[in-house]
C-alpha cells in the first residue's frame, strides 16, 4: 500500500491531564476519502480549511518524510505539522485509525490558541502556488482549493469567538472564556445556534461548571453529535 500517513483520534485534556474533548474521526473530517487522501492529494481539500490531523497521534513512513526534506518549518507559521501533512499529502494515501491513539494537553499559553489563523492561509495559498502543477497532475483544481480556503474564512471568521471561548471553557480556563463569549455575543453577524452556545458558556463560566471530570465520559456521545452539527454549519464536510 502507498499509505505514508497514519493518524487517529484522540482525547483533548486541560492543563492537570483531566479529559474535556474527544476528537473521533468523524468530526476531525466526515469525508472519507479526504480523510484517507485517497487519490493523494485529495486531503489538501480539507487542509484549504483547517489542520484536522492530531499531531499526537501520527505515524509517518520514514522514506517519505526523508524525501520531502523532513519536517517543514514556514518562516510564518509557528508550528511543523500542518505544513509536513500538506507535501505528504502529494506522496502517496493517509490512514484515519478508528481508535483512540493520543492525548493533546491543552494550556492557556498553547500555540493553538494562540496563534492568529492568518497564519494557515498564507501557507496554504503559498504551497498551491509552489505546486500547481503537480496538484493538477493529481486530479485536483487548484481553483477549487482557493475557492473552498475563502468560502471557510468567511464562514469561520464569525465564529472563531465563539469556538476559541469553548475550548477555554472545557480547559476550566472560565475568566478567559467568559472574555470570548462576550466579544462574540457583541457581534452584528451571529449565527443563531452559536449565539446559544454563547449564552450558555456564560453560564457555565459565572457558575464555574467543571467539565473536566467523570462527567465527560456522559456526554461524551453528545459532544460528537454538537461537533458534528457545527462543523455543518460552517460548511465543513
Amino acid at each position: 500500500e502507498n499509505v505514508v500517513l497514519t493518524y487517529g483520534e484522540c482525547i483533548i485534556t486541560n492543563e492537570h491531564g483531566i479529559p474535556a474533548i474527544y476528537k473521533p474521526l468523524i468530526t476531525l473530517i466526515s469525508n472519507k476519502n479526504i480523510r484517507n487522501n485517497v487519490p493523494p492529494g485529495m486531503a489538501l481539500k480539507g487542509f484549504a480549511k483547517y489542520n484536522f490531523i492530531p499531531s499526537q497521534t501520527v505515524m509517518i513512513r520514514r522514506d517519505s518524510l526523508i524525501k520531502i526534506g523532513g519536517f517543514i518549518q514556514p518562516t510564518h507559521l509557528q508550528l511543523i505539522d500542518y505544513s509536513t501533512w500538506c507535501y505528504l499529502s502529494l506522496e502517496g494515501e493517509f490512514r484515519g485509525i478508528h481508535h483512540l491513539l493520543g492525548y493533546f494537553r491543552r494550556r492557556p499559553t498553547s500555540l493553538s490558541l494562540s496563534f492568529r489563523s492568518e497564519g494557515f492561509g498564507h501557507f496554504i495559498t503559498e504551497f498551491i502556488k509552489q505546486n500547481t502543477e503537480r496538484i493538477k497532475l493529481l486530479g485536483i483544481q487548484p481553483e477549487e482549493l482557493y475557492e473552498i480556503r475563502e468560502h471557510y474564512v468567511k464562514q469561520y471568521g464569525k465564529v472563531l469567538l465563539c469556538t476559541t471561548g469553548m475550548y477555554f471553557l472545557f480547559a476550566g480556563i472560565h475568566k478567559v472564556a467568559r472574555q470570548y463569549f462576550s466579544l462574540y455575543l457583541k457581534q452584528r453577524d451571529k449565527k443563531a445556534l452559536f449565539g446559544i452556545m454563547a449564552i450558555l458558556g456564560l453560564l457555565c463560566c459565572v457558575i464555574r461548571f467543571d467539565f473536566s471530570n467523570s462527567f465527560f465520559y456522559i456526554i461524551k456521545p453528545f459532544t460528537i453529535i454538537l461537533q458534528g452539527i457545527k462543523r455543518k454549519l460552517i460548511g465543513i464536510s
